[in-house]
């Protein structure tokens, strides 16, 4: 088998003077050259041409120049010379890496009335080729090309790359961003290599991996928002208002579905007289009855960034500080209670629902660590409190039927309202389901909103409850009866105007304790 080496391997082993001679016992390349002589390495199977430019990094000359003798001999001495056409009626040109980047029609503007190069003035001519060809075998600046196996390497990296793209964060655009950033730094690092080395690292199989890896995952990010819009809005849009529910969506409130510990204030209200009141309406009155009341209350639940956990008859549970975290929910519970029996007594004013005006709201707080999440079984689940500071806001709603008040509150929680808050002293008591006392405090409304009589009355009460813990029975009762001139109707004081008397016609042992125990719910 015959075995024609090319042009431009011909030029250059006839300018070194080497013998045609080949060995093929290497796999990456071909050696050219008699043994003991100098030898040409040639890769293999491919030889792949530095292009250093387009034909102008050769010195040129023009032909009629040549044969005209109208050039240095110093130009051609000791060098290669090769001859060819740069006309474009011979069609002697070939794209190459410089296709298009800098045209020869620049060189003959100003000398011709109209250049005329076409599609040629782009390519480069075919004898610049050859050159480039000879001057890559002579300077043993061969391209190569990278080892399959680190290509395999690069495409597993920028697979595990691409799975950040799955994630909720950095999103669409700054994960475009990060593409971009991504592909920029692969081109930027394989030109570097190759400027360096000489080596082509094919980075295309790279850069489809990471453009798959970033539209398949906003693809999947775009079907998991949904599918997580739909689960909060089915777990949250009962219990929170729309904002809370965006916010958990934004990923601005982080919540946790499983059970956690949380400090949180619970609210429980409960309507007075509104069994028997139901017995004399029909259902469908009664049914008007309460959504006049619901669709009232719950808004100011919602106002106040509370969470409704759940509507028990006529009853409502709600409490604040989750799932979006409240610096001062006991001051949003304390509010929340306080607008709801101002709007419970508008409503009584204005609505035309039947026994409405015979309905009193007795309303509950405390604050306490509780268990807040996702809790219940499988197959029904709800977001809600447990634990015994709900037990204990329960029963605090419940003892507003013994003292004749509208808001009864923790020390707890009195302990963390603002100044702006008037509370009074009621009594310190023993609930069933909880073996020490607490005290418990009366909300009575906003400093601002109170006029001086109520803050005189409050001085009364308090200095006749002081007498009636240090038996002081007698001046108890005159002070009582005092503060009783003032308000009549209020609750407390007739409620320790009965315990004074009571105690006057059955004085108790020297070991009295001024603790109530409340032993029903």
């Amino acid at each position: 088998m015959a075995i024609s080496p090319s042009f431009s391997l011909e030029v250059a082993r006839a300018f070194l003077n080497l013998d045609f001679v080949l060995d093929f016992t290497h796999k990456a390349y071909i050696l050219l050259g008699a043994e003991g002589e100098k030898q040409l390495r040639l890769p293999y199977p491919d030889l792949r041409i530095h292009f250093q430019g387009r034909e102008d990094v050769f010195k040129t000359l023009s032909y009629a120049d040549v044969v005209s003798g109208r050039f240095s001999p110093e130009d051609v001495k000791g060098k290669i010379v090769l001859i060819g056409s740069s006309l474009t009626t011979d069609k002697d040109f070939f794209s190459t890496p410089y296709s298009g980047y800098k045209s020869s029609r620049r060189s003959y503007e100003g000398k011709f009335g109209k250049v005329m190069d076409g599609d040629s003035g782009l390519k480069t001519v075919g004898v610049a080729c050859h050159a480039h060809a000879v001057e890559t075998i002579l300077s043993d600046r061969f391209i190569s090309k990278c080892p399959m196996h680190y290509v395999l390497f690069m495409i597993v990296i920028c697979g595990f790359l691409g799975v950040i793209f799955y994630f909720e964060k950095p999103g669409p655009f700054p994960g475009f961003f990060l593409l971009v950033i991504c592909i920029g730094a692969m081109i930027a690092g394989s030109h570097a290599v190759f400027i360096q080395n000489f080596l082509w690292v094919e980075i295309a199989p790279g850069i489809s991996i990471l453009a798959a890896q970033y539209v398949s995952g906003i693809a999947w990010q775009r079907a998991f928002s949904k599918k997580k819009t739909k689960l909060v809005a089915s777990l949250f849009g009962k219990y929170v208002s729309q904002g809370v529910v965006n916010d958990i969506l934004r990923g601005d409130i982080g919540i946790n579905l499983e059970g956690r510990s949380q400090e949180v204030t619970v609210l429980f209200s409960d309507l007075r007289k509104f069994t028997s009141l139901s017995e004399n309406l029909t259902p469908r009155e009664t049914g008007r009855l309460l959504n006049a009341y619901f669709d009232t209350m719950i808004p100011i639940v919602f106002e106040y960034q509370g969470t409704l956990d759940k509507l028990m008859g006529d009853a409502i549970m709600a409490f604040f500080g989750a799932p979006r975290e409240l610096s001062d929910h006991p001051q949003r519970a304390a509010e929340t209670a306080l607008k709801m029996v101002e709007e419970l007594d508008r409503l009584k004013s204005e609505s035309e629902e039947k026994g409405i005006e015979k309905l009193s709201l007795g309303i509950g707080l405390n604050t306490g660590q509780v268990t807040v999440g996702n809790l219940g079984s499988h197959k029904f689940m709800d977001y809600t409190v447990i634990g015994d500071t709900v037990n204990l806001g329960s029963r605090l709603e419940g003892l507003n039927k013994n003292y004749g008040t509208s808001i009864i509150i923790s020390q707890s929680t009195a302990e963390q309202l603002d100044s702006r808050f008037v509370l009074r002293e009621l009594d310190r008591v023993r609930v069933k389901g909880k073996a020490h006392a607490v005290t418990i405090f009366e909300l009575l409304g906003v400093r601002e909103e109170l006029d001086e009589s109520r803050f005189k009355f409050l001085e009364i009460f308090r200095s006749g409850r002081r007498r009636y813990i240090k038996r002081d029975w007698k001046a108890a009762e005159e002070t009582f009866n005092q503060a009783l001139e003032l308000f009549p109707e209020d609750g407390p004081t007739r409620l320790y105007l009965e315990r004074v008397e009571n105690l006057l016609k059955n004085p108790p042992d020297s070991d009295w304790d001024p603790t109530v125990d409340f032993f029903l719910k």
